[in-house]
């Protein structure tokens, strides 16, 4: 990869949305730790992500269906 290419891409991905997944991910960590200080088991945190993560590829899949 050029050196150029390093500087504007991150894992291919473009500058602007590599910072904008990263403040996702610290936005995340962010509110897993404010429910674990609240006292909120980590059983429950994962399931509510797990039931995040299903209503994200929900949605994904009903943009596909709205496109073809």
């Amino acid at each position: 990869m050029s050196k150029i290419t390093n500087l504007t891409m991150q894992n291919g991905i473009p500058p602007k949305m590599f910072h904008d997944i990263e403040a996702l991910g610290a936005a995340i960590d962010d509110a897993i730790q404010v429910a674990l200080d609240q006292g909120v088991p980590m059983e429950a945190i994962m399931g509510a992500i797990e039931l995040a993560k299903l209503s994200l590829a929900r949605s994904f899949f009903d943009e596909l269906d709205d496109q073809g």
